[in-house]
């Protein structure tokens, strides 16, 4: 025997746990029962809050004239648009913003979109780390990558592929 709860999808933003509670009760009419003690269950969520937006797809490729920036929503709720930071480090402490003004948000609801960007300050042979930021109507952010251009390595040092063997 199983139930399910199910909470509204209005919860109030304070709400940052759900606990629920089931008690069976026993009428005796088939006996008295064995196992009183299995009787009572309890559950409790801890809940999350989630982002306005589904990401589908992030990617940056390098190209002639700069970096082609790409990303993909499944959905887009309450997001007014996108902002885009770059790295030649890989560090996002040493991000700095590309877009020179807010990327309009194109996906309603449960429609996403798809986007790209062009940066064409990006400079040639260096590998750049991206990450999206998603500003909601409400000034809420939250940020999704990096992605890269390439594969980084420290300077100096050489990478040795071996194949996997097992038997």
């Amino acid at each position: 025997m199983a139930f399910v709860v199910e909470v509204d999808a209005n919860v109030s933003t304070t709400v940052t746990s759900i606990s629920n509670s089931a008690r069976i009760g026993d009428d005796g009419a088939n006996g008295s029962d064995p196992t009183p003690a299995n009787n009572i269950s309890s559950n409790g969520a801890i809940l999350t809050t989630p982002t306005a937006i589904t990401l589908v797809n992030f990617a940056a490729t390098a190209g002639s004239g700069g970096v082609s920036v790409t990303w993909e929503t499944g959905a887009e709720v309450g997001t007014a648009g996108f902002r885009l930071l770059r790295s030649a480090t890989g560090s996002r402490a040493e991000a700095v913003e590309v877009t020179t003004q807010l990327i309009a948000a194109q996906g309603r609801g449960q429609g996403g979109a798809v986007y790209r960007f062009r940066d064409t300050t990006a400079r040639a042979g260096v590998v750049y780390s991206y990450w999206l930021v998603e500003v909601e109507t409400s000034g809420a952010t939250s940020e999704y990558g990096p992605v890269s251009t390439g594969s980084r390595t420290l300077a100096g040092q050489r990478m040795v592929f071996l194949p996997l063997v097992t038997r």
